[in-house]
């Protein structure tokens, strides 16, 4: 695989000097272009130590306009990134549109360095690859240009850079991991390798760059980013519209999940006081206990307008320890959400070890409402849900619980509810213009409702779908399917 990164590729320093000016130039103009285009770059440095990736990176910040730059390190882990799924802390940071993020070796990093240490089992290196893929897939996808480096020495080339610098002593930052600095570049090139063959796709192909003159490497380097930069450039003004999706599931002669619902389940006013103190303390006590273990919770609200989601959620906070929790109301993304992939704000507000986020509305808009509104193309909203299933999987394996609720109510409830925040002061600003749109539009958001069920209801994280009719009995409810789910988790 490394073969062509070992060929001699020795440049002059005259040479260098002539042709440095020029690739800067058009590298520095071609940052302005994506600029300009509102395309994000993510730039991956890696490879063997001793081939210049520090120096590699300084330089790209000297070549570049800096002001545009992020540049992200991750040699240590924080408490906040290991309380949370491991691909939190690349999503947080991620560039926007028109930004550039150099990372210095990625989310290639922990695992290379764990499997260097004996630390990960050949299985899991390649599951961690698989997720590696999929990661970058999705980013693709969205629209971010992905430039992977791997900056490569000979083993010859290796050995004596590691004996200057071993006499050197130089690691100013103090960060190198000695069990990898020590690591023999027979183990390195064997776990890269590895690596590289799992990862290298279409979409975020591995460059591999000869650094036995760094001269050369210099210039490699620039002309790879140009090269890149050009083509993805070139892709976007000969664009053509992504092809449909391949039919949804639900069809005229589909029956609706919501259709078994039964929508006749009530609460007397006396069980609904007694239930309700009752589950609300329960909750209560297994947050703590929850939070005790470091056992995180998610719970989503999904459901027609007017179905009660507010009023649940009100009940659900009212039972947990407001220094531990906090609720999370999507509306219309902003500026900032929207130059990100559509995943990155939901990524931003997962809770830390024992803390509990309740999502009013979450990231099923965007094959709900964004997929009935046109707010997303037809290629983005049928992709978001393996996209979804892929997030909601690594909420699980970080041991978070994760509970979706989706309210249910008939056309005629809601029409009776809609009338009476019209005809009540007190609630007019539960009404608006909108509602009565997305009402328009029933049969539409009824289909996608379906395949959102179909799709995305699976067995480590089902949808719990509640008659909503009574508002009291739907409160209860959430209540006891929190406490069970939490319950379970907690083991008890």
């Amino acid at each position: 695989m490394f073969e062509a990164a070992e060929l001699d590729n020795r440049m002059t320093r005259e040479d260098y000097d002539k042709k440095l000016p020029e690739v800067r130039t058009l590298l520095f103009n071609m940052q302005q272009k994506l600029k300009d285009a509102r395309i994000p770059v993510l730039i991956l440095v890696d490879g063997v130590p001793g081939a210049g990736r520090g120096e590699i990176v300084n330089l790209l910040n000297e070549w570049m306009d800096s002001r545009n730059i992020r540049n992200r390190t991750f040699w240590l882990s924080t408490d906040d990134e290991r309380q949370r799924p491991e691909y939190w802390r690349y999503w947080r940071i991620l560039p926007g549109k028109g930004e550039i993020g150099i990372f210095f070796g990625g989310w290639y990093g922990r695992p290379a360095e764990k499997s260097l240490c004996g630390k990960l089992k050949s299985a899991n290196f390649d599951r961690a690859m698989n997720e590696a893929r999929s990661f970058e897939r999705l980013l693709t996808d969205d629209g971010i240009l992905i430039i992977k480096l791997w900056l490569h020495l000979d083993a010859k080339s290796h050995a004596n850079a590691m004996k200057k610098r071993g006499e050197s002593g130089a690691d100013p930052l103090g960060f190198r991991n000695k069990k990898v600095h020590k690591a023999s570049y027979s183990d390195i090139i064997k776990v890269y390798s590895r690596a590289i063959r799992l990862t290298d796709t279409a979409n975020a192909h591995w460059y591999l760059i000869n650094c036995g003159d760094r001269k050369a490497r210099n210039i490699a380097v620039i002309e790879t980013l140009i090269n890149s930069m050009k083509s993805t450039l070139e892709r976007k003004s000969i664009q053509k519209q992504p092809d449909e999706p391949v039919s949804p599931v639900t069809s005229s002669q589909t029956k609706y999940i919501l259709d078994s619902v039964d929508l006749s389940k009530t609460i007397s006013s006396e069980n609904y006081g007694n239930d309700l103190k009752r589950y609300q303390a329960l909750l209560g006590e297994l947050t703590i206990k929850a939070f005790k273990k470091e056992i995180s919770t998610v719970i989503l609200f999904e459901g027609w307008d007017a179905a009660g989601k507010g009023g649940a959620i009100r009940r659900l906070t009212a039972s947990i320890d407001a220094r531990i929790r906090q609720t999370i109301q999507i509306a219309a993304p902003t500026d900032e959400e929207k130059d990100h992939h559509y995943l990155w704000r939901f990524w931003r507000h997962l809770p830390g070890a024992g803390f509990v986020t309740l999502y009013d509305r979450s990231w099923y808009g965007r094959v709900l409402v964004e997929r009935v509104e046109g707010f997303a193309s037809a290629a983005e909203w049928s992709r978001a849900y393996e996209e979804i299933n892929a997030f909601e999987r690594q909420l699980i394996e970080k041991n978070i619980v994760l509970v979706k609720f989706f309210l249910h109510i008939s056309p005629d409830e809601q029409l009776r509810r809609f009338k009476e925040r019209e005809e009540h002061e007190w609630k007019n600003y539960k009404i608006t213009e909108e509602d009565w749109r997305n009402r328009e539009k029933q049969d539409e958001y009824s289909a996608a409702v379906n395949d959102m069920f179909i799709r995305t209801s699976t067995d480590i994280a089902p949808w719990n779908i509640i008659p909503a009719e009574d508002k009291h009995f739907a409160r209860v409810e959430a209540l006891r399917l929190a406490c069970r789910n939490i319950a379970k988790r907690i083991g008890k």
